[in-house]
């Protein structure tokens, strides 16, 4: 069995359960579930979904998209790191930190706070009145503090892109090649 096909028995699981509307179920709950089964069915999704969101859109893709945390979707925000820990905590735990791709992984951070975009961090705005004369004005959105509770992230995104898109295919052939996948459990017939 490959990584490819768990990962699209998962997915082929989790798009009868939305067809068949079983319930609401979410991106947390199918990593919940495939980690139920086995770390390594759990891991083969998260790998995939890392590799896929941050060549589609970089870290930044990856994080607004809320794979790295819970799940959820794309412009809503995503204030941790609980399923990406999840990953690097299962590719230590089978002894897969050898390879630079896990140090570029191991980079991706969240800070809870980020500038306010309204008023690029300074906390005020430059006005000008009916006579022309400037003034300051206090930001409403962040109410002066120049920041936001908004997370981002909290490390050189731009670069860890980089570094990840010269590393990828080899990291992913160590990947696959490092876990034996033969061996893996069998894959579930349904999610319960």
């Amino acid at each position: 069995m490959k990584r490819d096909e768990i990962v699209n028995h998962y997915y082929g699981l989790w798009h009868v359960r939305h067809v068949l509307g079983t319930g609401d179920y979410t991106y947390l709950d199918l990593i919940e579930f495939a980690h139920s089964v086995s770390d390594l069915h759990a891991l083969a999704i998260l790998v995939s979904n890392y590799d896929g969101q941050v060549c589609n859109g970089g870290h930044e893709g990856y994080f607004g998209n809320g794979y790295a945390d819970r799940g959820g979707g794309a412009f809503t925000d995503h204030p941790g790191t609980h399923l990406h820990d999840l990953m690097l905590a299962t590719l230590q735990y089978h002894g897969l930190t050898e390879h630079p791709v896990y140090h570029v992984m191991s980079l991706f951070s969240v800070s809870p706070e980020s500038d306010c975009e309204d008023c690029s961090g300074t906390g005020q705005f430059t006005e000008v009145d009916d006579d022309g004369d400037y003034y300051e004005e206090m930001c409403y959105a962040c109410g002066g503090s120049g920041v936001t509770d908004h997370p981002s992230l909290s490390f050189n995104a731009d670069a860890a892109d980089a570094l990840y898109y010269s590393l990828r295919d080899a990291w992913l052939v160590y990947f696959d090649a490092s876990l034996k996948w033969s061996t893996v459990r069998a894959l579930p017939e349904r999610i319960s």
